[in-house]
């Protein structure tokens, strides 16, 4: 008998290999996969700042971000 371990795709619908994250010297007796796959996430879903231009009244005025991988840029329609 053989037992696979294969990570479901929800953008591309197929079964993939798991991605491969070793746990460092430092934090081996609490590692746990799926903790640093839902920080990774969390972390692609924030909106950052690429190029910002200038900061006025504690606005940021910025020429591109990016969210989920995409970068937007200004005029971007």
């Amino acid at each position: 008998t053989y037992f696979y371990q294969f990570w479901y795709s929800q953008d591309y619908a197929r079964f993939e290999s798991p991605p491969k994250t070793q746990p460092t010297e430092d934090n081996k007796h609490k590692f746990c996969l799926s903790c640093i796959r839902l920080a990774e996430l969390r972390t692609k879903e924030m909106p950052k700042v690429l190029e910002q231009i200038e900061e006025v009244d504690g606005r940021v005025y910025c020429s591109s971000i990016t969210k989920n991988g995409v970068v937007y840029r200004l005029g971007d329609s």
